[in-house]
Order: structure tokens, then C-alpha cells, then sequence
């Protein structure tokens, strides 16, 4: 543990002093990450994301009379929600006592894909500006996921647990807390995606090829080859995997863990590699800078809408939160 504390702080160092070392480059890199978060990501990931968790939450109480009813819903809301939602429908299942630790473990292998939000809508749609290549990363991120989960469901039936009881909830509350934890989810995504693009911009150009491997977003902007993508987004790239992380601590097993996120990504590859030959789709390289466009805040009035809206539904949520009816404190905390 100590050699690894060791190790961290001789990085940190080294990517303070790279960072340093080349400010220009590094504010461009975190810049780009910035705007595609806040241009892509928030704009297609938040509202499903958001009825995604509020659906899930609504029908869980109807789900977990039935045997394996907690293990389909996380199964089939992870496949909509993706990478982080996945993870996170896992965490909360094991800490209500809706799922064992032991069956978050063999989830975590197969509902921690890229889901509806990032491969259809941010990368296929808005990104990439092909719904065909969306549909092929969606598809084939799903099926994996369909595939595992039929192979290992017998695993998972043989240790079943009954939830925790839990106080009821009106739909009010639901409502406030679900926007609450998106929120929450959003501002961690934005956290990773900047860090990572710091990161990327102390990657000498000659090892240019590592950057894919960190934040995806590196090869969407700089490549037209979809098997090549599909890879990416079935293996998720460092940057997802420590989102994953995050929220499973302490549940998964790192190595099977790992090994499934790799078979995800060559399975992935040979869907669209065979998709590729058969229909002949191929989509454009695009340039980060000059590729994707967006008006300012003011130009947008459904984004500043949604914008003002989802502000009032987070001071709404925390003021829910809050005990003692001070927002204000509870804002500090």
C-alpha cells in the first residue's frame, strides 16, 4: 500500500510539472474537455439519465415482491443509463439490501455499459452525426451485456436476498431526489472528463495513441474507424473505468472486472467491424475545435430553459434534504 501511495505521488508531481511546463496546451485540452461536456454530455446524458432514475425508483417497491425482480430492474435500467448509472443502480442495491455484495460483483461484469444517452444520443447523434452509428454502439454494448447476463443469471439466482424496508417516499420527494443525484452524477462525469483531458495533454504527440485509452472523447474527435470506437466504448478508456470505480467500491472484483471490460470491447469490435462490411456505414473524422458547434447560452432558449429549471429542481432537492430548512447551510455543506 505504501509503494503505491509512493508511486501516486511521484505522478501527481510529474503531471503538475507537465502541466506547468506547457499551460497553453493544457488550458486547450481542458477547455475542449469543458465544452463537451457542458455542449454534448449535459444535453444528452442529463434527462435520460434523470427519468432513467426516477422511473427506477418508482417501480422498485412493484419489483421486489417478485423473487429476482431487484436483479432484472438494475439489469434493464443499466442498459438505458449506462457506465456510471449501471454502477451506481448496483451500489444503491447492495447498500438497501436489494442485492447481495456477491451478486453486485457478478453485475458489475455486464450492466456498466455505455447506454442510450453517450452511444446514441452524445456520440452517434450529436458527435459523430450518424444515428446508424449510434445504433451500432448501442447495440452492441447491449447485447454483450443481454449475453452475460442470460450466461451468468443462474449464478445470481442462487443467492438471493430480500430488501431491506425502507420508509416510503411520496412522489414529490422521489422527484426532488432523483434530480438531486443526477445532478451529483453529472458534476462527477464533468469532474473525470476534465481531469483526463489534462491528462491528455501531457501525452508526448508520438504516444498520441494512449490518449484513446484514457478518455474516449480522444479517439471520437480524431478517427472515422467505428470498430475501432466501438472498441473504445465497450472497453470505457480509464476515465470510465475510475467512474465505475468510484461507485463500486468494494463491490467488484478488479481482475474479473477488468477482463470482462476487455472481452466488452473485442466483442464490441466484431460487432461493428461485421455491421461495417455488411451495410457499408462509415462515419466522419471530427475536429474537436471545428467539428462541434455551439451558439452561446443566451442563443439556446430550450437549453437556458432546461438550464434554469434543472437549478431550481437542485435547490428544491437539497432544501428537501435539509433538516433544519436553512438552504443556505445546507448549500456550504
Amino acid at each position: 500500500m505504501k509503494r503505491i501511495k509512493g508511486v501516486a505521488v511521484i505522478f501527481a508531481f510529474v503531471f503538475l510539472f507537465a502541466l506547468i511546463k506547457n499551460p497553453e496546451k493544457s488550458s486547450y485540452f481542458i477547455k475542449s474537455g469543458l465544452f463537451y461536456f457542458y455542449s454534448v454530455i449535459i444535453p444528452s446524458l442529463f434527462p435520460i439519465t434523470f427519468t432513467t432514475a426516477f422511473i427506477m425508483a418508482l417501480l422498485k417497491d412493484t419489483f421486489k415482491k417478485y423473487k429476482y425482480g431487484n436483479i432484472v430492474l438494475i439489469f434493464l435500467f443499466s442498459q438505458i443509463g449506462g457506465y456510471i448509472i449501471g454502477a451506481k443502480l448496483i451500489s444503491d442495491g447492495v447498500k438497501s439490501g436489494g442485492i447481495t455484495k456477491k451478486q453486485g460483483e457478478i453485475m458489475s461484469l455486464f450492466c456498466v455499459g455505455g447506454g442510450l444517452g453517450f452511444l446514441y444520443t452524445a456520440l452517434g447523434v450529436k458527435t459523430l452525426n450518424s444515428k446508424a452509428a449510434g445504433i451500432i454502439l448501442l447495440l452492441s454494448n447491449i447485447l454483450y451485456g443481454g449475453i452475460l447476463f442470460l450466461i451468468l443469471f443462474p449464478k445470481l439466482k442462487t443467492d438471493v436476498t430480500k430488501a431491506t424496508p425502507q420508509p416510503e417516499k411520496t412522489t414529490a420527494l422521489i422527484f426532488c431526489d432523483c434530480v438531486f443525484e443526477t445532478t451529483s452524477v453529472m458534476i462527477k462525469i464533468g469532474g473525470f472528463i476534465v481531469l483526463f483531458s489534462a491528462l491528455n495533454a501531457c501525452v508526448p504527440e508520438k504516444l498520441g495513441v494512449i490518449s484513446y485509452f484514457t478518455e474516449i472523447m480522444s479517439a471520437v474527435t480524431t478517427t472515422s474507424n467505428l470498430p475501432f470506437l466501438a472498441f473504445l466504448t465497450g472497453f470505457g478508456g480509464l476515465s470510465v473505468i475510475c467512474q465505475i470505480s468510484s461507485l463500486l467500491n468494494g463491490i467488484f472484483n478488479i481482475k474479473f472486472f477488468l477482463l470482462s471490460r476487455l472481452l466488452n470491447g473485442l466483442f464490441c469490435f466484431c460487432f461493428a467491424f461485421a455491421a461495417v462490411k455488411i451495410f457499408g456505414i462509415a462515419v466522419p473524422v471530427i475536429n474537436m475545435a471545428k467539428g462541434i458547434t455551439a451558439a452561446p447560452f443566451s442563443d439556446r432558449i430550450s437549453v437556458s430553459v432546461a438550464a434554469v429549471i434543472s437549478i431550481i429542481m437542485l435547490i428544491l432537492s437539497l432544501e428537501s434534504k435539509n433538516r433544519g430548512g436553512n438552504i443556505a447551510e445546507d448549500l456550504l455543506k
